[in-house]
């Protein structure tokens, strides 16, 4: 005969009474496929159903944790990305600048025209990768 798994219990909250017991309930309905997903990611940190619910849900209520896009990570993979590009771009244009500035080519002017635009675009950059850094992390 096959053995279950033993599942984790949930961990008592430290700050709670010593053996204080959940005394209320909340009923959640699942269709077939929706229990599929909470019983698998349950299943992925050894918890019961029951418990994993209450613990996300728990976690989210209390701001511990902000649910977001499964895509983010992604986004924020391509921002950090577009980041360092463009601000490889920068560095080249201001070699390019401080090259042609020996043959005065280029008027000082002309110089920090291109060299503000090529920093607007990383600050926006910045901002745009710590927005969605922002929604990510979890909260104190």
């Amino acid at each position: 005969m096959e053995q279950k798994p033993r599942v984790r219990r949930r961990q008592r909250d430290p700050e709670a009474a010593p053996f204080e017991r959940r005394s209320h309930r909340v009923n959640l309905a699942y269709n077939d496929a929706e229990l599929a997903v909470l019983t698998a990611a349950a299943a992925r940190t050894g918890m019961a159903p029951a418990a994993w619910a209450a613990d996300a849900a728990l976690s989210v209520a209390k701001e511990l944790f902000v649910p977001v896009a499964a895509g983010t990570k992604e986004v924020l993979a391509e921002f950090i990305q577009a980041r360092h590009q463009v601000a490889r771009i920068g560095n080249h244009v201001g070699q390019i600048a401080k090259a042609l500035d020996v043959d005065n080519a280029m008027t000082p002017a002309q110089i920090a025209a291109v060299l503000a635009v090529v920093e607007t675009a990383v600050r926006r950059m910045d901002e745009a990768t710590q927005m969605v850094m922002r929604e990510r992390r979890p909260r104190p």
